[in-house]
């Protein structure tokens, strides 16, 4: 293993948000994270309204995450790892409600 650190937030999955059942499973997503204490940032995805793109500061984080809901792991984007580390701490249900 090398001794180079993974910048702050770079772990990401995108969460489709449409449909009937997205907030009822936005605030399961929300009770899960909060229940396991992992650290996690919320930004939109400004090209897709549908989706919403969920940082974690540590790769074991976005994989369990991605196990438990299905989420899509993408590449870390360099704007919504900033946004991460610049953004005030927002749940995921307060993110989809303001679109």
């Amino acid at each position: 293993m090398s001794g180079a650190r993974a910048r702050p937030w770079s772990y990401h999955v995108l969460v489709l948000v449409e449909g009937e059942e997205s907030l009822s499973r936005l605030g399961a997503m929300e009770v899960w994270l909060r229940q396991w204490e992992i650290p996690y940032r919320v930004v939109s995805v400004p090209r897709n309204d549908g989706a919403i793109r969920v940082c974690f500061s540590e790769d074991k984080y976005a994989r369990a995450f991605q196990i438990k809901f299905g989420a899509l792991r993408v590449p870390a984007d360099a704007c919504a790892a900033a946004q991460a580390a610049e953004s005030s701490r927002i749940d995921v249900c307060q993110l989809v409600e303001g679109k």
